[in-house]
């Protein structure tokens, strides 16, 4: 029978609930289940205050169960039910053995393989044979759904459910406390508390146009109605149990309310700032400024961006929220914009007219008379004009359009220039002095 199971091994463990802690499935609960397919070795932590404790164990596999702990004496009875209790079976590769179970006096030790669960459902066996998932819908692949296995020992041992630790794979070896609770509340027909409704998502913010998985944790399943409200999303609400693909289209903080119903009652629970939606889209947009002929400095206008790519006529790019670039004649240009934000990018494509300006560096406006010296230089570069002036400017150009470094305010006749931190290679050096341009390539070596 184990190999007919086989197949739905990897399915189960989609439905595998975590193990944190959870209060009481039952007030004053005083029955503990733990409940899996593939058997193994557990241990048992009684470390928890709880008289007249019952102690269930469901499996497909047989187990070792050892029971210790400070209060081990309040033990009244250790019920295993199960379907491979003698076969010997080591699938989980800790040696050949049989359901054993030690730590209390034999006289509170029950085992039983293959009883009648007493309680029929459409997903499940009618005897009790295993269960690995907090689920009474999904068909169970040979297993009981979860309330089966309740019913069954609460019936067996008159007690009412604390807590149900659930899962798929073997027990390790590893050691369990009673005080942890379980990860399954799931109560068997006629035991059903009041609901207490409770959420988790698999995130919680995110960018323009996240889209949010809700996973529904509360007590007191089964539920009749199930309702998600969802401020700001689409959809804005689901009956689903876990909805996905919730979608937050704008930046806010919006809250998640999800209401549970059973047949003692509903309850609501709403976390008013459940989802924070941030870092907007970036928006492209830039401005030109024609400057001679044909240099033209470019500045993104745009919004939300936290890099740039410039793209210009030839295959040149350059990067920076300010850019220049050197057009080739007069005309109709397209010049490419690319932002770059946490969430995205934009793109937008403006076509720039270029003019033969009246002032262009080939006619009066052209600054003639100066040198650069030594070029090729180093860290420092000298400038020597015809005449002592006052407010000049200097940039450094590289090939790609973009400006390295500025120096303005300048005055005199011969400038030095700090250029330290500008890396070797050809740049283009233009000058603005007396309402003249000029430029002149300067090597740095």
């Amino acid at each position: 029978m184990k190999l007919r199971y086989v197949f739905i091994a990897f399915a189960a463990l989609l439905f595998t609930i975590n193990t944190n802690a959870q209060t009481p499935c039952v007030n004053n609960g005083n029955l503990m289940l733990y409940s899996n397919y593939d058997g193994g070795i557990i241990n048992i932590n009684v470390d928890v205050n709880i008289p007249n404790l019952k102690i269930g164990i469901c499996t497909y596999e047989p187990v070792q169960v050892t029971i210790s702990g400070t209060f081990a004496g309040n033990v009244t009875q250790v019920l295993y039910a199960g379907f491979n209790s003698t076969q010997n079976n080591n699938n989980c590769n800790q040696g050949n053995f049989i359901t054993s179970i030690t730590g209390v006096p034999n006289n509170l030790i029950q085992i039983q393989t293959y009883p009648s669960v007493d309680y029929q459902t459409t997903n499940g066996w009618p005897n009790i044979i295993c269960a690995y998932a907090c689920d009474t819908i999904g068909n169970q692949g040979g297993c009981n759904t979860v309330d089966q296995v309740v019913y069954y020992f609460t019936q067996q041992t008159g007690g009412s459910l604390y807590g149900h630790n659930i899962q798929y794979n073997c027990w390790q070896n590893a050691t369990y406390n009673v005080s942890a609770g379980g990860n399954c509340c799931i109560l068997g027909p006629g035991t059903q508390q009041a609901p207490v409704a409770t959420f988790v998502a698999d995130t919680t913010g995110g960018c323009e146009g996240t889209c949010i998985a809700f996973t529904n944790i509360s007590s007191g399943g089964p539920f009749s109605n199930v309702q998600w409200t969802f401020t700001g999303a689409t959809p804005s609400s689901s009956t689903d149990e876990n909805p996905t693909n919730i979608c937050y289209p704008a930046e806010g903080t919006y809250p998640v309310s999800l209401t549970v119903t059973n047949t003692n009652g509903s309850n609501t629970s709403t976390q008013s700032s459940f989802v924070t939606i941030t870092n907007p889209l970036p928006v492209a947009n830039f401005t030109y400024n024609q400057i001679d002929n044909y240099t033209t400095d470019f500045t993104s206008t745009g919004t939300g961006a936290t890099s740039y790519l410039w793209q210009f006529p030839g295959n040149v790019t350059s990067t920076g929220e300010t850019s220049s670039f050197d057009f080739p004649s007069e005309g109709n240009y397209p010049v490419t914009l690319i932002a770059y934000g946490p969430c995205g990018n934009d793109t937008v494509t403006l076509i720039v007219e270029i003019l033969k300006l009246a002032t262009a560096i080939n006619e009066v406006a052209e600054l003639k008379s100066f040198s650069l010296f030594p070029n090729p230089g180093s860290d420092v570069v000298n400038i020597k004009l015809a005449d002592a002036t006052t407010n000049i400017s200097v940039d450094i150009i590289d090939p790609l359009g973009n400006i390295v470094a500025s120096y303005t305010k300048l005055s005199g006749q011969t400038l030095q220039l700090d250029c330290s931190t500008i890396a070797a290679g050809a740049y283009l050096m233009r000058i603005n002095a007396n309402g003249k341009q000029g430029k002149k390539v300067w090597v740095k070596i």
